[in-house]
């Protein structure tokens, strides 16, 4: 099965400014993502796309993993645009060049906490299941407002 990595990381957030660049522990939000979705590509091999309109973001990604050139058009990165916008346009930038996959991954730099163990489990149930889809899901602690 082929796989491609998905990384969605706009710079113009809402709530804070370059989001994926403020640090968290001593490294950029973003470098959490990186470096599950670094060991995904080894393990499973898949490739790596980071969704940006941020060159800041971009050159900072193309020094931790390999990435697909690509950089996210304006109109993708408003605040009213969807995931889902962004993931068909990759689809339509990728029809270009001969790779084909059959899976995407989404990993959001916003969900650092992820588990690479729990990620190859789900991988594992998908292929075992023969999915279309499978999403990740958990309670949280407390209210987000």
């Amino acid at each position: 099965m082929s796989y491609l990595v998905f990384i969605p990381a706009r710079a113009k957030s809402k709530g804070i400014k370059n989001k994926n660049l403020k640090f968290l522990k001593g490294k950029p939000l973003i470098s959490y993502t990186l470096e599950i979705a670094n060991s995904i590509s080894k393990k499973i091999k898949a490739d790596i796309f980071i969704s940006t309109d941020s060159k800041k973001i971009f050159n900072y990604c193309k020094k931790k993993v390999k990435i697909i050139d690509y950089m996210r058009p304006e109109n993708l990165a408003c605040d009213k645009s969807n995931i889902i916008d962004s993931i068909h346009h990759c689809i339509e930038f990728l029809k270009s060049t001969d790779k084909k996959y059959e899976t995407i991954i989404l990993l959001q730099p916003t969900s650092p906490a992820r588990k690479l163990n729990e990620l190859y489990s789900a991988i594992k149930f998908y292929e075992k299941k023969n999915l279309i889809s499978l999403a990740s899901v958990c309670r949280v602690r407390e209210h987000p407002n």
